[in-house]
């Protein structure tokens, strides 16, 4: 309907809602349907900051389901976005975000200091 009454912008967050509500009810896949959308009309209507948050949110959901490397992905181009936002406290969420997204390397340095920590020195 929106999209009929030529709405973009509402359109648009209207599928951020709805990706988010999805999100929140454990339908992953309705979300990231739903927030793919939402960042497509964002970047068709060149909304840096809904972009961002789409992304964001993409990230998150992709973290659900397992898949990390288009998490961090997402997140990494989140932050790009940001930067171009000017907004320092949410580009240090999506920095840490991205830097909590797990990782083949991370989980191998973690269990490394975790086997280095149990050996003892003495």
């Amino acid at each position: 309907m929106l999209d009929y009454i030529g709405d973009n912008e509402g359109e648009c967050r209207a599928h951020g809602n709805l990706g988010s509500a999805c999100f929140s009810r454990g339908n992953y896949r309705e979300a990231l349907t739903n927030h793919r959308c939402q960042l497509s009309l964002a970047m068709k209507l060149k909304l840096k900051e809904t972009a961002a948050a789409a992304l964001s949110n993409l990230g998150h959901v992709y973290t659900a389901v397992g898949d990390y490397p288009n998490a961090l992905a997402s997140h990494k181009q989140c932050v790009l976005l940001v930067k171009q936002c000017r907004d320092k406290l949410w580009e240090a969420r999506e920095i840490g975000a991205s830097q909590s997204t797990p990782s083949p390397h991370r989980q191998a340095d973690r269990a490394l200091i975790d086997r280095l920590a149990s050996i003892s020195l003495s």
